[in-house]
């Protein structure tokens, strides 16, 4: 009874700070994406992470497609600069990556070896000069049905801990989990209320916490396109042990029905990217793939009532999946890098202004 009440407590406190994420937001018509792409850039076209380093202000790129590359790279606005530490994580793909803004390092957990054949579970820190190497008591272990792209991970900066949720293999039984990590080790935390993802990427929102929004469930067949969830956006509160807690619900596309990217209705979509824009208070989304596998192209931003189509320039990036997106909050810009889709190649770094 306890514990239930501890719940209900924390699911009414994320109740009353949902007014700061409706009373902030704004949306602009003619926003204009911009192509910042380099001669000089990362391997980041899929399986890499991104964060934004808030002390340094630049934004931060780990792992690549083929898990072969042990650079990791820092983007100013206009260059990108690769950094090889003789102390340096073993390469890889599929890494994590969230910003401590409490000690001022880029955290970085996990991944699969650069021959594909190797769970890795380790957690390093980058300082912006050199990499340590962190040694918890306790670790979440490999990933499990979803595979190594099923779980995420988001820096939730009112408890000052890393938040890594989605698919974990435990004592051989496939187990949807949430961990955090307060710098020293990793805490198992004892939710039980919110059903696995499959490439759901986490995003931190000032004054709610990190939330995760739509993706594909594992339960069952995993892979299947057309198995997806409601698309909706849950909360993580850690108020009595730990909730993901219902925010909305839109529309559900249980089957492989058409759907249009080009509709005035958000897509229901997985393998997409994520980022909060700050100034205008939005969550903003890209891309990713519709329940019939198509590759989307269309950018959207949503505060806590509905979702509105950002209405982009001609040249905004093409259709994608598995790119990543940040939050420039120095310069008031989310940062997108990488992805791969049917109407180009390599790897691109895009920018949409805010203001």
């Amino acid at each position: 009874m306890r514990q239930m009440q501890d719940r209900l407590r924390g699911v009414t406190s994320l109740l009353i700070v949902l007014g700061y994420w409706l009373c902030s937001a704004g949306f602009a018509q003619g926003e204009s994406w911009e192509n910042m792409t380099t001669s000089t850039h990362p391997e980041a076209t899929e399986h890499h992470a991104l964060t934004y380093d808030v002390d340094r202000s630049v934004t931060v790129c780990y792992g690549t497609a083929s898990g072969n590359s042990e650079a990791i790279w820092e983007w100013d606005g206009t260059n990108w600069s690769a950094y090889t530490p003789t102390t340096k994580p073993p390469a890889r793909s599929f890494p994590h990556l969230a910003y401590d803004t409490v000690r001022d390092v880029t955290v970085m957990w996990g991944g699969v070896s650069a021959s594909g054949s190797t769970a890795l579970t380790d957690t390093w820190e980058w300082n912006g000069t050199s990499w340590t190497q962190r040694s918890p008591a306790t670790s979440p272990g490999q990933w499990g049905t979803g595979g190594p792209a099923s779980r995420g991970m988001a820096f939730d900066e009112s408890k000052g801990v890393a938040v890594l949720h989605g698919s974990f293999l435990d004592g051989g039984e496939d187990k949807t989990q949430t961990w955090e990590f307060d710098g020293t080790n990793w805490s198992r935390m004892s939710n039980t209320t919110f059903d696995g993802r499959y490439t759901s990427p986490l995003e931190y929102i000032p004054n709610l916490g990190v939330t995760v929004f739509g993706g594909q469930t594992y339960s069952g067949d995993c892979c299947t396109p057309c198995n997806y969830t409601s698309n909706d956006i849950r909360v993580w509160s850690h108020v009595g042990g730990g909730v993901w807690a219902w925010v909305n619900a839109e529309s559900t596309h249980d089957s492989c029905a058409n759907v249009n990217d080009d509709d005035n209705v958000v897509v229901m979509r997985s393998n997409h990217s994520t980022a909060f824009d700050r100034t205008r208070g939005r969550l903003i989304t890209l891309g990713g793939f519709d329940p019939g596998g198509n590759k989307l192209r269309s950018t959207w931003g949503r505060n806590l009532y509905n979702w509105s189509r950002i209405k982009a320039s001609a040249d905004s990036p093409p259709k994608r999946q598995s790119h990543k997106m940040v939050y420039d909050r120095t310069r008031g810009r989310i940062v997108l890098v990488g992805g791969i889709g049917p109407d180009f190649s390599g790897s691109q770094t895009w920018e949409l202004p805010s203001q």
